[in-house]
């Protein structure tokens, strides 16, 4: 099931600064800032390239035109133009918290989150009441697995702006990944209150209410989700599994279906799809389904996990288990959940820790052996 994505917030460069340009500079400049106003990004990037090129421009001139193109940049996700860029603004301007902010987005979304956290952490010495600044550091912290300061930070986000339906989603998601699945509801239900058309949040705390075995109610949300989005591929997907999980086999299929016809690239719908397809009977249509899963994700521990699964019931015993054994040695998350399956199928009785061992191999054997009863 996807995970829930995340919003960086950027800060839009601010075009009141430009009512105070010089009049010596550069005509480009002006009409960059009009295009930029109309919303045409490529035509002001232009302007822009020129209008630095011409040179001319005081220090605070340049530094704001060289973040005005590197939040264009950004904003069009070609991060790697948008770095330098960025980088300029702050030499030329060493105060300007929107630059600090926004190329601490663009570290993330290249996969530098400390050097993201640096700059959201130089944002807030410069502005201790920068709601962004916390907003995006607490993103940075939980994809980095520091659940405590993400929580922190967004709480600080949420205090400065009550009304920050993103920060609320967000540490509604540090939480479910401690495991606070009450804490986590209660974040998603205050996001929804402050943006009903929140698909995130509802399929956030879908997903957590499925994790809590409250299916009906995860189901409820992912209606939602369809309903606010019908285009969206994982609100039917999202559904499948859950349908798929109470024994609704033939509706599983039927929104497994709809979320491969959405997106004929959907990995996570035709492993569903698959899985629902071995509960019905149909080991044939599962096994075609699974393999072209893990065409598109090779080595997937989850729909390798699958795969494992269809063997068995097509009685390979010892070719399950040996893809068993790949799929939870790439994965804890693969273990916990078998170890779940294997505990409500009678064959298991450990915690669902994550850790393989001993115990789980023998499980897997005894269910294995059985046929894999409970599927």
């Amino acid at each position: 099931m996807r995970i829930a994505l995340l919003c960086l917030l950027l800060v839009a460069a601010g075009l009141a600064t430009a009512r105070s340009i010089r009049a010596q500079d550069q005509l480009a400049c002006q009409q960059g800032l009009e295009a930029q106003d109309r919303g045409d990004r490529q035509l002001a990037i232009e302007l822009y390239n020129r209008c630095l090129a011409a040179g001319g421009l005081t220090a605070d001139s340049a530094a704001f035109f060289h973040y005005a193109r590197g939040s264009l940049f950004a904003d069009l996700e070609v991060y790697t133009l948008a770095l330098p860029d960025l980088t300029e603004a702050i030499r030329l301007l060493p105060g300007n918290i929107d630059a600090y902010n926004d190329r601490g987005v663009v570290h993330h979304m290249l996969g530098d989150l400390d050097s993201a956290i640096a700059d959201f952490d130089r944002a807030i010495q410069l502005d201790p009441n920068d709601q962004y600044a916390y907003a995006n550091r607490g993103i940075a912290h939980r994809e980095k697995g520091q659940l405590r300061q993400a929580i922190a930070d967004f709480t600080r986000a949420i205090a400065l702006y009550s009304g920050d339906a993103y920060s609320y989603h967000n540490r509604g998601l540090a939480y479910l990944d401690r495991g606070q699945y009450e804490l986590a509801i209660a974040d998603f239900d205050k996001a929804i209150r402050w943006d009903p058309g929140m698909v995130l949040a509802y399929e956030s705390r879908g997903l957590t209410l499925q994790e809590m075995g409250l299916l009906d109610r995860a189901i409820a949300d992912f209606d939602t989700m369809a309903q606010l989005d019908p285009s969206d591929p994982f609100a039917f997907s999202n559904r499948g599994w859950a349908k798929r999980e109470k024994g609704r086999i033939e509706a599983a299929i039927a929104d497994f279906d709809r979320a491969i016809a959405l997106d004929l690239g959907n990995d996570d719908a035709l492993n569903g799809r698959a899985y629902a397809r071995a509960a019905a009977g149909d080991l044939e249509g599962a096994r075609g389904d699974v393999d072209k899963a893990l065409a598109l994700r090779p080595g997937d521990p989850h729909i390798t996990d699958t795969l494992g699964d269809i063997l068995c019931l097509h009685g390979q015993t010892e070719e399950a288990l040996a893809t068993w054994g790949r799929a939870l040695a790439a994965s804890t998350e693969a273990v916990s959940d078998k170890q779940r399956k294997l505990r409500r199928a009678g064959f298991y009785e450990g915690v669902s820790d994550g850790v393989a061992g001993a115990d789980l191999d023998a499980a897997l054997r005894s269910w294995a052996e059985a046929g894999c009863p409970g599927f």
